[in-house]
């Protein structure tokens, strides 16, 4: 009985007592160390702006007369994360980050697709400003040249400890020097790459990102040498 209770205490000793020792440095890892170890995969994207917000605001031509202008009339909308899916991507990616995006790797099971973290974006402002080199009646493929800016409210979710474990807001820009058929929807998909790149740089976001990942790793290799020196005694 003494050497079960004895054998008992090391086991937790070896799984709790080690997180003041030799795991510990791992809390405080540089995060380009770690990035690279998370994914995190966009889950949403709403707008919510007030109605009537003028969000589009286009010249003609040299950018002359009166300006063609949107507002937006929908209040708080949800919008199709596969548009914004690449977007996501391509800021996050530069700095590291693992990004899952459903139905990328597996066809069959677009939404089987799962990560360490999901990523909820609030658009609170957009802003487009520019030309359109074509007559009326303009449409989403009408070509456009300007700049836009976005502003983001980011939830980052953990599926693990479910909890919203980072709110971030950020703010992002777009330029096209040149008018492109579509250029109003690129103006609006590249600010918000740029708000995923500022995220990306976010103290915040880096430290949700890479902590709790480390202290669930470190506890693991804990456990697992607790079990290996209850086996042996």
């Amino acid at each position: 009985m003494t050497r079960l209770l004895l054998s008992c205490g090391l086991a937790w000793a070896l799984a709790c007592g080690t997180a003041f020792g030799q795991d510990s440095p791992d809390i405080f890892a540089k995060p380009s160390e770690a990035v690279a170890q998370n994914s995190v995969k966009l889950r949403a994207v709403v707008i919510d702006m007030p109605p009537e917000t003028v969000w589009v605001s286009l010249g003609f031509g040299f950018c002359i007369g009166a300006p063609y202008k949107k507002a937006w009339t929908k209040g708080r909308e949800r919008q199709p994360v596969s548009l914004y899916a690449p977007a996501f991507k391509a800021g996050l990616e530069k700095a590291g980050y693992k990004v899952v995006t459903p139905g990328e790797d597996n066809l069959f099971e677009a939404e089987a697709a799962s990560a360490d973290y999901e990523a909820g974006a609030v658009i609170t402002n957009i802003k487009i400003d520019g030309c359109i080199a074509a007559v009326p009646p303009f449409n989403s493929a009408s070509p456009v040249r300007g700049d836009a800016s976005m502003t983001i409210d980011w939830q980052i979710y953990s599926p693990i400890n479910k909890q919203v474990v980072a709110r971030v807001s950020t703010t992002g820009k777009a330029h096209l020097a040149n008018s492109i058929p579509g250029g109003e929807q690129r103006l609006a998909l590249d600010s918000f790459a740029d708000n995923a790149a500022a995220l990306a740089a976010n103290g915040d976001f880096r430290a949700a990102m890479t902590a709790s990942k480390r202290l669930a790793d470190g506890f693991r290799r804990r456990m697992r040498r607790a079990r290996f020196f209850l086996a042996a005694v």
